[in-house]
């Protein structure tokens, strides 16, 4: 486990295995984050006063300080999503504090995860890297963990790892029961073949299910050209039970599942 100093709630918490690691923003993190929010606002303060023109407050005027006050907004928005959050993943689940209130969760709890993983770049050169984690309780609503408390990637390995055993297996039964499998935009069902976003594909018509900048890709045998549909992958819940589940059916040797 990489944390020294994990805080007395995760050490008491029971039913969730070995703790694996705890994920939070940083002290000197946070309080660099706040001073440049200070700062900011401290700038649009002495700013506003000179965007005046000829003395006088116009359109223009008020459009650029509603873009400031906007953009401030939308920032403390971000800070409100990872203060005073933590997080401690386990071998068998999750828990997640927040102000003082910790729920737990284990892999078997849950419905369903969505990941989102956005990399932005300034002329070739990735500058930045958002990823946002949805994860859906089998009771309650659904929740989100973002980049501001997980920063690293392994957060999000942890969880789709930790989870795809339970997911796989709810897919099976779903599947075998001759029942419709819900991956969201997607489904898929025993005889009746896959479905995406209203186009229902036989089995015997599909050739391969792909992944291409961010999107899950549906080629058909014939007519890829025209056939092919595709969907966000962050829009695709339990995304990677999703791809390996229609793999190995899409597999001339798969075995049963």
């Amino acid at each position: 486990m990489k944390n020294d100093r994990v805080p007395e709630t995760f050490r008491s918490v029971n039913g969730l295995g070995s703790l694996i690691r705890v994920y939070r923003k940083p002290p000197l993190n946070r309080l660099c984050h706040l001073a440049l929010f200070a700062g900011y606002w401290v700038g649009c303060a002495l700013l506003f006063p000179a965007v005046k023109i000829a003395d006088h407050w116009t359109r223009g005027s008020f459009l650029i300080m509603a873009c400031f006050i906007g953009a401030g907004a939308y920032w403390g928005w971000r800070i409100s999503t990872w203060w005073r959050k933590t997080i401690g993943v386990y071998a068998d689940g999750l828990a997640f504090v927040e102000g003082g209130e910790t729920k737990v969760l284990k892999w078997t709890d849950l419905a369903w995860i969505k990941m989102f993983d956005l990399i932005t770049y300034i002329h070739g050169v990735r500058s930045s890297r958002y990823r946002r984690c949805e994860i859906a309780p089998g009771v309650g609503e659904p929740f989100s963990i973002n980049s501001g408390v997980a920063a690293d990637g392994e957060f999000y390995d942890q969880v789709a790892r930790g989870t795809f055993t339970h997911f796989w297996r709810l897919a099976a039964e779903a599947y075998n029961a001759g029942d419709w499998v819900d991956f969201g935009p997607i489904r898929i069902n025993k005889s009746l073949g896959l479905e995406l976003g209203g186009k229902r594909f036989e089995w015997n018509e599909l050739a391969q299910i792909t992944t291409r900048n961010g999107r899950i890709q549906v080629v058909p045998q014939r007519g890829k050209f025209t056939g092919t549909r595709s969907v966000a992958a962050h829009r695709v819940r339990n995304v990677s039970v999703c791809l390996r589940f229609v793999e190995e059916l899409l597999s001339p040797n798969r075995p049963p599942v």
